[in-house]
């Protein structure tokens, strides 16, 4: 543990900045339509000066009344500014109708409104700069949910800044919008086919058997006429981040070997650039350093895409010249991501967006560069792509792969070799192999929201695998340490095959795999599933006993309640790089790769702590969502028990998460959590019962000001250890001295209070105190974090919209830690940072997030 030296001049600087842009917006707020006049003229025309619609003598628009309009109207000052409060920071009225989303307004208000108020589509600047408000709203939400990770939520941002017309949208597009069902996207189709296309939000609403749920979800995301993103204009969006705050903040090794927090010698800095273009075209280009990665440019991405263009009968939904990210199906057979999302189901939040797009991600070792395509003849639905891209991973002595390795963040190949104490000298590469990747996907659509598909992915590589544990484990030769519960480990790909009879060495530089996927849409209930083979490159098509997976989902959904129930079985030695599918755990967490003292080089350990590759397991999942009342909603109940098939640990976890709303702008959320790991045998070490508690309140106050109270506890217990404890005889008068070691459990608690303040509506700070003792996640404004130690933390947030389309949010993190050390004395006295090796001293970190967005 070392203690950080406080940079307080970039810091200073940045304050003195965004002090500036702040008193700039308070000085000069953006004008909006309704302040500069243009509200008030309610002149009896068909258009106004600037081209748009005007209104009828006597009404006013609200999509841009200015507050002491709306305060004028027969309603009381609570609805009034409840409205008004709707419009600024949550979204336009699309219709009068609209207004039954307002909390107070009833259908009589609306009756009393309908001869005095008028909705006009509000102009494209303003449209624009609604987008990019609520997407920072939604922020909020999406970093809220347990699982979240920064990476998912780019997606979403992504998303949401480039709306959907969805009148254009298939089934696999709508299906990746979150809280869409497979039964909602097919009623959305039905709908859209019937009506000859959707004109207003109000028609989607009323769209038979689409939930509320859903369409309260996808309408920040969707348009409903090309005519309101403007064709025949080019429009950019300009984002930059800069933080230091590392995701773990802990004392032990780990934060060392996951991020080598302890040296930061450069913060993370993201520049992303992104044009839409007419004719459907669509270019970005994107740079990302992650945290004390060396250059600017650790990861650069950049892509032209095109799309919905009839080629005849051949309709090309989307083409990709570039990076892009490619999904399908259930996630088991591919799905280029870097981030870890366990438990991620394919339905609720966390979708993963279907089909082929253009990818400005952080995601580095599983990139794809090259070309993809998507389009549909008729009832068929095809998809073909092909990449190139160096991957970094470990290499075996003769120079063979012995798999892949994610590193976050990535050193420099000769900071690698600084770190590394093989004899044989360096294993560890950034470009450690190139793999050339060719696949495909057929789907044939019998009805709306019913379809059957196949999958082809062949990988060319310059070099063969050979999964060789001895590369990785302090003396692999000998299975005492690791064969028994982690044959996971030795179950890597290989394509290496030797004959000693013989005499022969055969390497095969590829892999394949096959994959299944269907759906069936029957009235309110969705079936859905997916099976992958990898094939044996000793063997044919399909022949072989080669290793599989497959997974089931069934979910059934009425209006305010749904039930989803999954069903999966991982070969272990299924080893597809882009498998993403359902999983409680990574590859190998849980293994002998966590204990870094176990392993010939300590950076081994990123194997497990940063593989988003499930774990090979058997197991049911169920999960339920169910709105009692407007008050009480049951968010989640999830039962999951399975199988980790690498050796037969029985694991148990269940989740109960609950929203009481007693008024409107009270609400209170409960999430209890209990996990269990090989409890139907006692004798067995490593079995641990975990529980965690959190409560929340959220009291919304005027003008949409906010204030928070979480309070988490929980807890891990283990089994006595007879090495480690033993019971004192009786009447031992040293009983309280014995060893309780292998008794004792590891309690947590965490209290925070923050605060949103909205000064203007251009101008908003956030508070927050934490006290915190032991392990704790937590969403920070726009930040996800990981703490594991003793202490408390002040952060302070200010956004600001400097002009109608420029946002800066800037945040700073003070964060003590109490005295505290943790020495492995295997590994004392080593050559490896930090030294000393401990230290008892508090420490003090500050941290600094700064994110500007700009659309023009």
């Amino acid at each position: 543990m070392r203690a950080r030296t406080t940079r307080s001049g970039p810091v200073a600087f940045l304050l003195a900045g965004v002090v500036l842009l702040g008193c700039a917006g308070l000085a000069a707020p953006p004008v909006a339509a309704a302040e500069s006049g243009m509200a008030s003229e309610t002149v009896a025309a068909t258009t106004d000066a600037t081209g748009r619609p005007s209104l009828a003598q006597g009404k006013i628009d609200l999509n841009s009344a200015s507050l002491e309009q709306m305060l004028a109207l027969p309603v009381t000052e609570e609805v009034a500014r409840a409205i008004f409060d709707h419009r600024t920071y949550v979204s336009y009225f699309s219709d009068l109708y609209d207004l039954r989303e307002v909390p107070g307004v009833s259908l009589d208000t609306i009756t009393i409104l309908k001869p005095l108020v008028a909705v006009l589509p509000p102009p494209e600047g303003d449209a624009a700069v609604a987008r990019m408000t609520a997407s920072y709203r939604q922020v909020r939400n999406y970093l809220g949910q347990e699982g979240s990770n920064e990476g998912l939520v780019d997606e979403y941002l992504d998303l949401m800044q480039d709306p959907a017309n969805i009148n254009d949208l298939d089934l696999f597009e709508l299906m990746s919008f979150q809280n869409v069902s497979p039964v909602d996207a097919a009623n959305i189709i039905k709908a859209r086919e019937r009506l000859g296309g959707f004109t207003s939000g109000r028609q989607l609403r009323r769209a038979e058997g689409l939930r509320y749920f859903a369409y309260r979800n996808l309408r920040d995301f969707v348009i409903y006429d090309d005519a309101q993103l403007g064709d025949d204009r080019v429009r950019v969006d300009y984002q930059v981040r800069y933080y230091d705050t590392p995701i773990y903040g802990g004392d032990d090794d780990a934060a060392f070997i996951r991020g080598i927090n302890s040296q930061l010698v450069n913060p993370a800095m993201s520049h992303k650039l992104r044009a839409d273009l007419p004719q459907g075209f669509r270019a970005g280009v994107r740079s990302y350093r992650g945290l004390s990665e060396a250059n600017w440019d650790e990861t650069m991405k950049a892509f032209i895409e095109v799309k919905n263009k009839d080629l005849g009968a051949l309709h090309l939904k989307r083409a990709v010249v570039g990076n892009f990210r490619v999904a399908f199906g259930l996630g088991l057979f591919m799905d280029n991501t870097d981030f870890i999302h366990f438990r991620k189901t394919g339905f609720g939040w966390n979708k993963r967006p279907l089909g082929v797009r253009g990818d400005l991600s952080r995601t580095h070792q599983y990139k794809l560069t090259g070309a993809a395509a998507e389009g549909s003849l008729g009832p068929a639905h095809l998809t073909l792509f092909a990449a190139s891209d160096k991957r970094s991973g470990i290499l075996n002595s003769d120079g063979t792969i012995n798999r892949y390795l994610l590193m976050n963040p990535r050193p420099t190949d000769a900071a690698i070799d600084s770190f590394t104490t093989q004899v044989n000298g360096q294993t560890i590469y950034r470009e450690a192999f190139r793999e050339d990747l060719l696949g495909g996907n057929l789907k044939w659509m019998f009805a709306p929201g019913t379809y059957l598909g196949a999958s082809m992915m062949h990988s060319n590589f310059d070099r063969a695998f050979d999964a060789q544990p001895t590369t990785i484990i302090d003396g692999g030769a000998s299975s005492e340490f690791w064969e028994a519960r982690d044959s996971e480990i030795a179950a890597g790909y290989t394509s290496v095959f030797e004959d000693p009879e013989a005499g022969t060495r055969t390497e095969y530089k590829w892999r394949r795999i096959y994959g299944l996927e269907g759906q069936a849409v029957v009235k309110n209930v969705a079936f859905q599933g997916e099976y992958g083979r990898l094939q044996d490159p000793r063997s044919g098509f399909l022949q072989g006993n080669a290793p599989d997976a497959y997974i089931f989902n069934t979910f059934a959904q009425w209006d305010n309640f749904h039930v989803l129930a999954t069903y999966r079985d991982y070969d272990i030695d299924f080893d597809n790089p882009f498998m993403r599918s359902f999983s409680n755990d990574s590859k190998y967490e849980q293994t002998i790769i966590d204990s870094s003292y176990r392993l010939n080089e300590p950076l081994y350990v990123w194997l497990s702590t940063d593989n988003p590759q499930p774990k090979g397991e058997r197991g049911m999942f169920i999960d339920m969502r169910y709105r009692i009342s407007r008050q009480f909603i049951i968010n989640g109940l999830q039962f999951d028990q399975w199988e980790r098939k690498a050796d037969g640990a029985d694991l148990t976890r269940v989740t109960a998460k609950l929203e009481y709303q007693p008024k409107f702008n009270l609400r209170f959320r409960m999430r209890h959590r209990v996990s269990s790991r090989t409890e139907q045998n006692p004798e067995d070490v490593r079995t641990f019962r975990s529980w965690e508690n959190r409560i929340q309140m959220i009291a919304m106050l005027s003008h949409y000001n906010r204030l928070q109270l979480t309070y988490m506890t929980g807890n891990v217990n283990f089994p006595a250890r007879q090495r480690l404890s033993y019971p004192a005889p009786p009447g031992d008068p040293d009983e309280e001295d014995r060893s309780a070691v292998g008794t004792a459990a590891s309690p947590s608690f965490a209290f925070e209070a923050r605060y949103e303040h909205n000064l203007t509506p251009w101008l908003k700070f956030t508070v927050a105190g934490t006290v915190y003792d032991g392990f704790f996640w937590n969403f920070e404004g726009n930040e996800f974090v990981l703490l594991d130690a003793e202490g408390w933390r002040q952060w302070f947030k200010v956004e600001s919209r400097i002009s109608e389309r420029m946002l800066v949010q800037l945040k700073v993190t003070k964060d003590h830690k109490q005295p505290g050390s943790y020495l492995d004395i295997r590994d004392f006295g080593d050559d490896q940072p930090p030294t000393p090796d401990a230290n008892y001293i508090p420490r003090d970190d500050l941290y600094v997030r700064l994110q500007i967005d700009y659309s023009f």
